[in-house]
């Protein structure tokens, strides 16, 4: 099966980006998210800042739908949950975003 990804919407604010996304599985519908970016976890990902923030969402996706499947993706998440709960999963965000 297929997993589709696509980033709908990028806000920012005064600690971070907030992105929607759109995952599912086909042939099931897909369903929204929302995934928050903390400057700290930007700058973590991509120390010299080079890296879009979407890019780095959208890795930091792949990398989670690695590791579950993406009806149990939460609805709502940080990127810094995914430490805790993934160990190893820094090092392969940094692989997709090219790092």
């Amino acid at each position: 099966m297929t997993t589709r990804l696509e980033i709908l919407r990028e806000s920012e604010g005064t600690d971070g980006l907030a992105f929607v996304a759109r995952i599912g599985m086909a042939p099931g519908p897909p369903r929204a998210i929302e995934l928050r970016l903390n400057w700290a976890d930007y700058n973590f990902w991509s120390p010299d800042g080079t890296a879009a923030p979407s890019d780095i969402a959208r890795a930091v996706l792949l990398a989670l739908l690695e590791c579950v499947e993406p009806e149990t993706v939460p609805d709502s998440f940080d990127a810094s949950s995914l430490r805790r709960r993934h160990p190893g999963i820094d090092d392969r965000i940094r692989a997709l975003i090219g790092r």
